[in-house]
């Protein structure tokens, strides 16, 4: 989405000095794991902007969530509203200091186990509440 809107990406995360391998585990034969749990586990902490959307969605200012990319955002796009593309979410403590979350994207799996993932559910609960008041719009 980012790139749609005249944004640009870090190609390869993994390769930039002192940053984690964001990809998803793999096996020492190459093959990726094949236990979804530890695929999807929770890796890291993002720092939520103090009062952001995010924030104030989840009611803390860090979550931890999982990582399976390759990219990642490098300059928000131009064509894009502030509006819509703030910063809600620099990873300072993955030794990742990218943006993480936008408004309108997110670099984490959050559809994985909504069930059982606090954080998940409740972004997914608010994407569900606001389809249904912008149906009530009209």
């Amino acid at each position: 989405m980012n790139v749609a809107f005249g944004g640009s990406l870090h190609p390869e995360i993994r390769e930039l000095p002192g940053r984690m391998n964001h990809r998803m585990p793999r096996l020492e034969n190459g093959e990726i794991h094949p236990d979804p749990t530890v695929v999807f586990a929770d890796r890291h902490d993002v720092s939520l902007v103090p009062g952001g959307a995010f924030a104030k969605l989840l009611g803390c200012e860090t979550i931890r969530v999982n990582s399976l990319h390759g990219q990642g955002i490098l300059e928000p796009g131009e064509r894009s509203s502030s509006r819509v593309w703030r910063r809600t979410a620099p990873s300072r403590r993955s030794g990742s200091p990218m943006r993480r979350a936008l408004r309108s994207a997110s670099q984490w799996h959050a559809e994985y186990d909504p069930q059982r993932n606090p954080i998940n559910r409740a972004l997914f609960q608010a994407f569900g509440e606001a389809l249904l008041a912008g149906k009530r719009q009209g």
